[in-house]
């Protein structure tokens, strides 16, 4: 009987792993080629990428567990030995309870400890620094330094206590201060993280760092490649496949649909499939949002909803935007980029300026569900319910049931927002309950004629919007005929449907609202 293959899902422990026997994934070449090219590496990846792996792969082979790697590419690569190891994972480090300071002190104890040392009362910096030059003292070898989540302290902060999140980064400013200084005692070093604070930030002193997080060389490093699932889940996939009555290229199509799509390389970048969810849907043989399930972007809906950031795809950033975060300026799209929820989809000049976007399915209908239950004031749940009776109401061209929708979706606007963003909050809520709906949708599309406020395309109809502010939905369906807004979409042998809404702080809301089909002027 042939063993079933089991899913490495959420299990960060290599050894585990390797003596679980689950099904691994061979990055051992570029842990390899990392260990004999350099010494110093950060690495940014987003939550659920597999950086706790990757570090713990790493800590196996500096412990010189041969025997874990056996058929691996670095098995016969290197000589196993044993080194003394920092190993410190923020996500373990109890910050929120005992404060920073006092966390780190205790966990660098509990190391010291470990190697059966004793450290004298310091500050961060100074215990780091003794801990090192022990080490390296009592074993004759140097030291491996691997710190994983090292962001953990401010990240969690961002929301709302930007002041402790400063605190803890130059608490974390002065732990790594002393590093540069002990390049004699230190054999490797290893940082991961998911965001990109700039050196002067964060790393003033530690700039013999090598970021790696857009290198094309290691952009494989964390999650899947294409080949690698054909690979090492080809099998599994044509089981899905007949199960669910499809062709391989079928359930490949929807494979790449929903979890491919990531790009972490500046230049000859290779797409990578989410690893998180890839190896969910292996388990369930069911197409879902897995990896918004694992954990919310609360803190970056607000921000987006505080800007009026709904529409974050295909836009344009520059290098500078992306590489790098500061507590200060928080930029919305390094941070958008940084965490996952959009990527690089190509160059726009040279190495400069990228087009960005949702790398796939999964991110795209989780966050705009996310962004419309923040707009609408509702849960993401019932947010995804509203779209689900939109989609039916637009199926059956119930135009009475679609009104009554837009209408009570716009009904929980806060009162204070009619005088300053009501005409925000609108143009909001009707573009992302369309995308939802997988319609193509452009909040001021540009072409020859003007700016149409809203285009929602379907497969068979066009609905054509225009948005007036204390006027009447009849002027604003006058409005989209003298500006011409149909023209083109005339040739694409859809049916067009003009949509004219009114909104008025009077009526703190929809005032007017009409639906009527499109007739061709007699004179054009």
């Amino acid at each position: 009987m042939k063993k079933k293959q089991k899913y490495p899902i959420g299990i960060q422990s290599f050894e585990e792993l390797i003596t679980g026997e689950y099904q691994y994934i061979d990055k051992t070449e570029l842990i390899f080629n990392l260990i004999d090219s350099g010494k110093y590496y950060f690495l940014s990846r987003p939550r659920r990428f597999g950086k706790s792996l990757l570090i713990e792969t790493m800590k196996c082979v500096f412990e010189g567990k041969k025997h874990l790697f056996s058929g691996l590419y670095i098995e016969d690569k290197i000589d196993f030995k044993s080194y003394p190891i920092i190993h410190i994972s923020f996500t373990n480090v109890d910050f929120m309870s005992d404060g920073l300071n006092d966390a780190l002190k205790t966990k660098l104890n509990e190391i010291a400890e470990q190697y059966e040392l004793q450290l004298k009362p310091k500050g961060v910096g100074h215990l780091m620094e003794e801990l090192i030059k022990l080490l390296h003292q009592k074993y004759k070898e140097k030291v491996v330094i691997l710190i994983d989540e090292y962001d953990s302290p401010i990240v969690h902060y961002i929301a709302d206590n930007i002041p402790k999140a400063e605190e803890n980064r130059e608490i974390l400013k002065s732990f790594y201060a002393c590093i540069k200084g002990l390049d004699n005692y230190i054999r490797f070093f290893f940082l991961t993280g998911i965001t990109q604070f700039s050196r002067m930030s964060l790393f003033s002193t530690l700039n013999n760092l090598q970021n790696i997080s857009m290198d094309w060389q290691y952009c494989t490093l964390c999650g899947y490649t294409e080949t690698e699932i054909q690979h090492y889940f080809g099998e599994k996939i044509t089981e899905i496949a007949e199960k669910r009555e499809l062709s391989v290229e079928e359930i490949w199509t929807e494979i790449k649909n929903w979890y491919d799509g990531f790009n972490f390389a500046i230049e000859n970048g290779i797409d990578i499939y989410n690893p998180f969810s890839l190896l969910r849907f292996l388990q369930t043989a069911t197409f879902s949002n897995y990896w918004f399930e694992t954990g919310t972007p609360t803190f970056l809906v607000k921000m987006l909803r505080q800007g009026f950031h709904y529409q974050i795809d295909n836009v344009e950033m520059s290098m500078s935007q992306i590489q790098s975060f500061e507590l200060d300026n928080i930029d919305y799209g390094a941070l958008l980029y940084q965490t996952g929820y959009i990527t690089i989809k190509k160059n726009i000049d040279g190495n400069d300026f990228f087009l960005m976007g949702y790398p796939n399915r999964e991110v795209k209908d989780s966050m705009l569900q996310w962004l419309l239950g923040e707009y609408a004031t509702v849960t993401y749940g019932q947010a995804n319910g509203y779209v689900l009776n939109l989609k039916m109401y637009l199926k059956a061209r119930n135009f009475a049931k679609i009104e009554e929708f837009m209408r009570s979706i716009f009904a929980n606007i806060p009162v204070d927002l009619f005088k300053s963003s009501l005409e925000n909050f609108y143009h909001a809520l009707v573009i992302l309950t369309f995308e939802l709906l997988g319609c193509k949708m452009n909040a001021e599309s540009a072409h020859a004629h003007g700016r149409t406020d809203g285009i929602a395309e379907t497969n068979d109809t066009i609905y054509l919007f225009e948005f007036k502010y204390n006027k009447s939905a009849n002027a604003a369906i006058k409005y989209i005929y003298q500006k011409k807004y149909y023209e083109p979409h005339l040739f694409k042998n859809k049916d067009i449907f003009l949509i004219g809404v009114n909104f008025t702080e009077k009526a703190r809301g929809i005032a007017h609202f009409k639906i009527e089909p499109f007739k061709l002027p007699v004179n054009d």
